[in-house]
Parts: C-alpha cells; sequence; structure tokens
C-alpha cells in the first residue's frame, strides 16, 4: 500500500474522510510511529552494508537506517564486538579481529593492512520512512494493515476515547506477536528483507 492509501484507510477507520479534525500530516507521522514500532519490537528489518577495506583506515560509513549489528564480517572472519576506548588505545595495523559501532561508523580493529578486503555489516535495520504519497512501507505488506491500526488508535487516544483506544492497540498487539511468530524462522536463517547497502564517497 503506498502513504495515500493507508491515509485514505485510516480516515475511513476513524470517520474523519473529511480531514478536517486530523490533518493528513498528522495521520503520517503516526503512520511512520506506527511502522517504527513495529520494527522496534520485532526486529523484522534486517540488511546488509558493505564495501571493500581500505589500507590504514578503520572507520567506514553506515546507512542512516542502522540500528543495532547482527554480524560483522572481514572476508571470510567473523568479527568480535570491541568496546571504543579499548579500540582507540591499541592503534596498530593488521587483519581485524574486532570492530566497535560509534556515531553512524563502522570502525573494525586493527586498521586493515591491506585494501580490497570485503566488509560486511548485517544488520537489524530502522524504516527510511514515508514522506511522498506513493512511498511504501519498508515492512511486508502483509503487515500494512497494522499501521492503520496504530494510527487509528493515536487517534482515538488523542479524542479521549479511552474504550475505543484500548480495543485498537490490543488489536494492534495481537498483530505484533503474529508477526514473531511469522518471522522467527526467517530471523534464525538470517533473511534479509532489503537490498545490500554500499557506501559511496569511499574511494
Amino acid at each position: 500500500m503506498t502513504l495515500a492509501e493507508l491515509v485514505k484507510d485510516v480516515m475511513a477507520r476513524i470517520a474523519e474522510e473529511s480531514g478536517a479534525y486530523f490533518d493528513e500530516d498528522t495521520i503520517k507521522r503516526w503512520l511512520n510511529e506506527g511502522e517504527r514500532v513495529i520494527v522496534r519490537q520485532t526486529r523484522i528489518l534486517q540488511d546488509i552494508a558493505e564495501t571493500h577495506s581500505i589500507k590504514g583506515r578503520a572507520e567506514y560509513p553506515l546507512p542512516r537506517w542502522f540500528w543495532m549489528p547482527r554480524l560483522v564480517m572481514y572476508d571470510d572472519d567473523v568479527l568480535k564486538p570491541i568496546d571504543v576506548e579499548r579500540m582507540v588505545r591499541e592503534k596498530n595495523s593488521g587483519t581485524p579481529t574486532y570492530y566497535a559501532v560509534w556515531r553512524n561508523s563502522l570502525w573494525i580493529h586493527p586498521a586493515p593492512s591491506e585494501s580490497m578486503k570485503l566488509v560486511r555489516a548485517f544488520f537489524y535495520a530502522w524504516p527510511r520512512g514515508m514522506v511522498e504519497d506513493t512511498d511504501r512501507p519498508d515492512i511486508p505488506e502483509a503487515f500494512h494493515g497494522l499501521l492503520v491500526t496504530w494510527a487509528a488508535y493515536r487517534a482515538k487516544q488523542a479524542d479521549q476515547a479511552v474504550a475505543e483506544a484500548q480495543a485498537l492497540l490490543s488489536e494492534f498487539q495481537q498483530g505484533i506477536m503474529e508477526i514473531v511468530r511469522a518471522t522467527a524462522e526467517d530471523h534464525a536463517q538470517g533473511h534479509i528483507v532489503r537490498e545490500v547497502w554500499q557506501p559511496e564517497g569511499l574511494f
């Protein structure tokens, strides 16, 4: 579903088709908020960022939708997490065996002594956000209806319709549990739902 279609469904759900009470910008904000809540509670979005090492360079930018690492590899080797302070203290080069995430960058340690080795970060991702009417949610389409439920819940909450808001929240939470069950196998297999991201401007 597109953002425009989702807004229309929300208006129908809360009987505000005219848009006179809750404007479209507010509903769009709730829809984006709902997607982030779903992702935070289910970790349904996973992605890969990859680039090639540069001799002596330890820092590699991550995409803005990076949330938390799941697995980091240097060629065929799995890197272990390291404390940033320790990494800063031990300034040397060689074959990286550790990694750290700091200020939306991936740091590998020690700094690589070779160039053109593959660096890959498998990570849990945030949704990139919907702005244009033609934008679509990043979560699978089967779960788009939950965004409508969340936005309707926020509308009823704002309208102080406590009983209706609680019913919608319960419906949303049931949907969250369905996502967790439906994606458990994908998580076990390391399923990736988006494309590989390759940073620009490193060479």
